[in-house]
């Protein structure tokens, strides 16, 4: 597993992220003088937790056009012993010292998105 998000909306196009953060991605057409924009972000960015911890990290996906566009969302660490993700709630416990990815997983009806942040819990 790599670093970087990944967005697909519908194979029109393809975007592939190279740093956290926030992202536009502007399509060619408009709808109602409006451009398609689209921005993903994480909050927190590599958040350092210490064990025993949680905090439920944000994940927002939205439109020049609509504002903040709802999602389905699910959420999973790639090393539970030293953070656990709630799938669902995104809520991460810290439960040993190290550093791990977390990934999250975001649907719109007619857009995927992946993303991660590295989570490091200290004692």
């Amino acid at each position: 597993m790599d670093r970087f998000g990944s967005l697909v909306r519908k194979g029109r196009f393809a975007v592939l992220g190279v740093a956290l953060g926030t992202t536009t991605v502007v399509s060619s057409g408009c709808r109602n003088g409006c451009s398609l924009g689209l921005s993903t972000t994480i909050n927190p960015t590599d958040p350092t937790i210490r064990v025993g911890q949680t905090i439920t990290p944000e994940f927002v996906v939205s439109s020049e056009c609509d504002g903040r566009i709802r999602t389905t969302q699910w959420w999973r660490s790639q090393d539970t012993s030293i953070v656990v993700a709630d799938s669902a709630t995104g809520r991460l416990t810290g439960k040993a010292p190290g550093s791990t990815v977390v990934w999250v997983y975001s649907l719109t009806p007619d857009s995927s998105y992946k993303w991660n942040t590295n989570v490091r819990v200290t004692p």
